[in-house]
């Protein structure tokens, strides 16, 4: 592991770009470093396990079903952060609830990116409508084998194989439902003609036409290569499933100080720094992506997305793909989940996977 900074930030990507540290950590006069990753349940467990950063940015459940429960994370101040969640998007309210505690009585973690992340086709090959009526139907359909990939994000990977099984994941699963899930994990794995961590290889693989469409996907996965202007390429929501009707999932990044008494003092004043109206732009645009962030209802904000990046980000119908989906959440069968999926991979063909 790099040696550590005077402040040190766990995150998906983007967070980490000098873009967005380097200005952070001039102003407060100290050097700062981030690192990433593409699995929400195994960064969480590196915090609860003392790894020594000052902020993490995970999606919504953890902060607070888990790392504020245990002391891994602290609430801030109320007068210094409330005021910045009534300039977020008001049609997207009920996803900021994460960013306080069960009870509601504090603020735990700022609200940022967000967005559907389910599928992404190309519409060359796979009309959007035809997706999305199909929805996680489609690694079943055998005409569809060897014509999809997978992005290779555990924790997606672990709903959307569920839906594909017609398992709810968010409810307690009895032994068949957990043999469905490892049977059609073995399916979406083996029917696979490419699996990856890096979502640049498939939307390559996309666009050259060696893939019709991949799996646990969405606009923060597509919007790069939408940005280059294939805009055939779009992230789809599917109608129904069988999380109480909704078959997709949507997540609210949530980015939080940690708690630690060696914690940096300078874990609020980044969060806080964040929420600026031009460091909220450079969130968005982290990593050659575009994003929707919560900060939109901000003019100062909104007025930074041209026309063109609204299209980008799928503007015209997030809303409604939002309320397709039900809340990223944390299984009560994650650790079960977790080692029927590996042993799902394991099995498969590992020919297709980078």
């Amino acid at each position: 592991m790099p040696e550590k900074a005077d402040f040190n930030l766990l995150c998906w990507g983007g967070y980490e770009e000098p873009a967005l540290l380097d200005p952070f950590a001039a102003e407060h006069g100290i050097t700062a470093r981030g690192e990433t990753f593409v699995s929400d349940s195994a960064a969480a467990g590196r915090l609860v396990e003392g790894a020594g950063f000052d902020v993490a940015n995970l999606n919504n459940p953890f902060a607070r079903d888990l790392l504020y429960p245990q002391g891994v994370i602290r609430a801030l101040e109320k007068e210094r952060f409330a005021p910045h969640f009534d300039r977020m998007l008001p049609e997207f309210r009920d996803l900021y609830r994460w960013g306080y505690s069960a009870d509601g009585t504090e603020i735990i973690g700022v609200c940022q990116r967000f967005g559907p992340f389910n599928l992404v086709v190309d519409t060359r090959r796979l009309g959007r409508e035809a997706a999305e009526e199909a929805g996680f139907e489609l690694p079943k359909d055998p005409a569809q084998r060897g014509r999809y990939g997978v992005l290779e994000f555990e924790d997606f990977n672990l709903f959307h194989i569920a839906i594909t099984a017609g398992i709810d994941p968010f409810v307690p699963l009895g032994p068949d439902a957990l043999a469905a899930f490892e049977r059609t994990a073995r399916l979406w794995f083996e029917g696979a003609a490419l699996v990856t961590s890096d979502p640049d290889l498939l939307n390559r693989a996309l666009v050259q036409g060696e893939i019709d469409f991949y799996l646990s996907g969405g606009l923060f996965s597509a919007s790069p290569v939408r940005r280059d202007g294939v805009r055939t390429v779009c992230a789809v929501t599917p109608r129904r499933g069988p999380i109480a009707g909704k078959g997709a999932i949507v997540f609210m990044e949530v980015t939080s100080a940690i708690a630690h008494p060696a914690a940096s003092p300078h874990g609020a004043d980044f969060l806080e720094y964040i929420l600026r109206p031009e460091v909220a732009l450079r969130v968005a645009l982290a990593q050659g992506s575009l994003n929707p962030v919560a900060q939109m209802g901000d003019p100062a904000v909104m007025r930074g997305f041209s026309r063109d990046a609204l299209e980008i980000i799928q503007w015209e119908s997030l809303a409604e793909d939002v309320a397709r989906c039900a809340h990223y959440r944390i299984p009560p069968d994650r650790a079960e989940l977790r080692r029927r999926l590996a042993a799902a991979k394991r099995a498969a063909s590992p020919s297709s996977v980078c």
